[in-house]
């Protein structure tokens, strides 16, 4: 999540990518290479004795100091005031005599501690940090000045907990704050998932700064009053067969729909089911608009089966279900173009083809013109 604050950061043109040549790498022209601490307890300084900080060194060293990159290193741990290092802070400035010579002289200090004889079962000292200490030996001085100049500290960074409020913050100048949290919410789930994805080589390594904006774009919109989050659009259920089941599934068989069109309808049906649940948990205070979309879609059905039904009077059972299949196809095929949308801007088909199924689940609506008296024909009589 650290990778989004920074990719909003970020010039327009800018990268990000996870896991490459670095914890995080950001591209806009230069590249820089950002290390990560959480491991580093929020509140505990950060000084020139963190093994933490020498472990960075040695990465970066073995990268290669000379590549013109610049090198981050993010952590919640603080700089203190008074410390020398905070000068790593600072952009755009060249490194003082004193800085270079804190590395200095804390590399050599490691160093001549490591030569010193140990007894017979005891181990050298500074095991962690000694890689980093001698890395930093094997630069020229020149070399030395050069790297910190490309080096920089972001100190204080928000952890994981808090990432959530901080990219609420960088967002409170274009989102409204009653849907804000929400937003956010929708912003990371997209984020980790985008992550993901390139991490397993699904999409490209790289998110572009341009990406993010049209995400956040579209998010907008959707928490707009002409819009809603669309959270469903491509998935699956998991347990597909479950649901083909039940009088959605009859109603279908009516008509000798076939297994294809219980499976269309089946996956309608779950993605309408999971997106509304999602919609009343947030609480958006639509459920009177989805009581009165349902009651649209039923009179459009209206229009169209009650003529049917009129039509088929007298008709043979075979006549009957080719009225009956024309309506059911109708209504995944056409009736999205036909019906009112929600919301202006929240035009997903699924959600007219999965609400007509759900009625039909419901026996508020038909597809074969006789299916109530069939139906109820099927019920087990009482006792």
């Amino acid at each position: 999540m650290y990778a989004l604050l920074v990719l909003l950061d970020a010039n327009d043109d800018a990268r990000v990518s996870v896991e490459t040549a670095d914890d995080v790498t950001i591209e806009d022209g230069t590249t820089h290479l950002h290390q990560l601490k959480h491991s580093l307890s929020p509140g505990t300084p950060l000084t020139i004795k963190t093994d933490g900080l020498w472990k960075t060194i040695k990465v970066w060293c073995d990268h290669g100091p000379q590549s013109g990159d610049q090198f981050i290193l993010a952590t919640c741990a603080v700089v203190n005031d008074d410390d020398i290092l905070r000068e790593l802070t600072e952009t755009g400035s060249p490194r003082s005599d004193a800085i270079v010579k804190l590395f200095d002289d804390e590399a050599t200090r490691v160093r001549a501690a490591r030569a010193k004889p140990v007894a017979k079962g005891k181990t050298k000292p500074y095991a962690t940090r000694s890689p980093g200490c001698e890395a930093w030996l094997g630069l020229s001085p020149p070399q030395r000045q050069a790297f910190l100049c490309s080096v920089r500290l972001v100190p204080a960074i928000p952890n994981a907990a808090d990432i959530p409020e901080a990219v609420a913050q960088k967002l409170k100048t274009c989102v409204l704050p009653a849907v804000r949290q929400r937003l956010v919410e929708r912003l990371l789930e997209w984020w980790d998932r985008q992550v993901i994805l390139s991490m397993l080589n699904r999409r490209d390594r790289k998110i572009s700064k341009a990406e993010l904006l049209a995400q956040i774009e579209r998010l907008i919109i959707e928490h707009s009053n002409r819009g809603l989050p669309d959270d469903v659009a491509g998935l699956i259920p998991d347990d597909l067969d479950a649901e083909m089941s039940g009088i959605m599934a009859r109603q279908i068989e009516l008509v000798s729909g076939g297994k294809s069109r219980i499976k269309r309808a089946a996956i309608a049906r779950w993605r309408v089911r999971t997106q509304r649940e999602k919609w009343l948990a947030d609480d958006l205070s639509i459920a009177p608009e989805l009581d009165r979309f349902d009651s649209g879609l039923v009179e459009k059905w209206d229009d169209r089966f009650g003529p049917m039904k009129d039509d088929c009077a007298g008709a043979n059972e075979t006549e009957c279900q080719r009225n009956g299949l024309s309506l059911l196809d109708w209504s995944h095929l056409e009736a999205h173009q036909d019906v009112q949308p929600l919301r202006p801007l929240f035009t997903a088909e699924y959600l007219v083809q999965g609400s007509f199924q759900q009625l039909a689940d419901e026996r508020r609506i038909g597809w074969h013109p006789k299916y109530e008296e069939l139906l109820a024909a099927e019920e087990p009589e009482e006792h």
